[in-house]
């Protein structure tokens, strides 16, 4: 079962970099997930499990040491996204979690900071949190938001989980005066399923504001101890992604190669350290 798992990962590996080099990348916007391991993973939301929980998923921030990390994405010439994250675990039911993050170029950005909290009962754990989002343009005064999020996790048994996020659920938009500008919305449903310990795959379906609806599909494969292999696709337009991750006593390094709809090709690196020891 090992051996058929192993090789039959590696074949889907494979097969991602194949299509990565043919396809030909459609157009779309919206929200995106930070770091390169949800990114690598279909570009999802859920399950990010991960340092940029407070952007990503809230309900999995509840990780057992305190952690930091950076995120860098080249999207499109000078078009760039990056932030910042942090993770603080009260105790074993509670953590906090924080980001800083800024995606666009000299004429037009948005910065957000977002703050979250999750916790854990029985088998369900709960987050929520707000974010604070200003856009800025060269011929405009800068515009600002409040955002609220949330999200549920549930795991029914030791390798099934569901899970459901929700960003923006007021539907808070950018004003000033009779000027206004969109901030998109999102609402996403999935699941997680561990094959072996060393093989999970997740899916959901997402719904962004004045967006068709997309459905995306990811795997993680643990291969070596240290090594971990990622890829995924999203419908509806279609994208697909490839990436690696390298964890090493307290350092993480994530990779991710992906098509964007808009831009193209795109690459995605993040670096995380955890500030106690702690096995992943």
């Amino acid at each position: 079962m090992l051996f058929f798992i192993r090789n039959i990962t590696i074949g889907v590996f494979l097969l991602f970099n194949y299509c990565l080099r043919a396809q030909t990348p459609i157009s779309s916007l919206g929200m995106m997930p930070l770091g390169a391991a949800s990114q690598a993973k279909g570009n999802q939301f859920l399950f990010s499990n991960d340092v940029w929980g407070s952007a990503n998923d809230l309900s999995s921030i509840m990780t057992r040491s305190p952690q930091i990390g950076m995120t860098h994405r080249s999207i499109f010439q000078e078009v760039a996204f990056s932030a910042v994250g942090a993770i603080y675990p009260i105790n074993q039911k509670w953590s906090t979690s924080a980001t800083i993050s800024s995606v666009g170029n000299t004429y037009l950005s948005e910065q957000s900071i977002e703050l979250g909290t999750a916790h854990k009962i029985g088998i369900i754990q709960i987050g929520g949190g707000l974010g604070y989002h200003q856009l800025r343009a060269e011929t405009l005064n800068t515009l600002q938001t409040i955002t609220l999020n949330m999200a549920v996790q549930a795991a029914l048994s030791s390798r099934f989980s569901l899970g459901l996020i929700m960003h923006n659920f007021t539907q808070n938009v950018y004003q000033e005066g009779v000027f206004g500008a969109d901030k998109s919305s999102l609402i996403a449903l999935g699941v997680k399923y561990s094959v072996q310990p060393f093989f999970t795959v997740i899916s959901s379906i997402e719904k962004q504001k004045h967006q068709q609806i997309q459905y995306k599909a990811g795997f993680e494969y643990q291969w070596k101890s240290f090594l971990y292999l990622r890829g995924g696709m999203q419908l509806f337009p279609l994208d697909i992604s490839l990436g690696t991750g390298v964890y090493k006593n307290k350092w993480g390094v994530d990779y991710a190669f992906l098509t964007d709809d808009v831009f193209g090709w795109s690459h995605q690196f993040s670096l995380s350290y955890q500030l106690t020891s702690k096995e992943r």
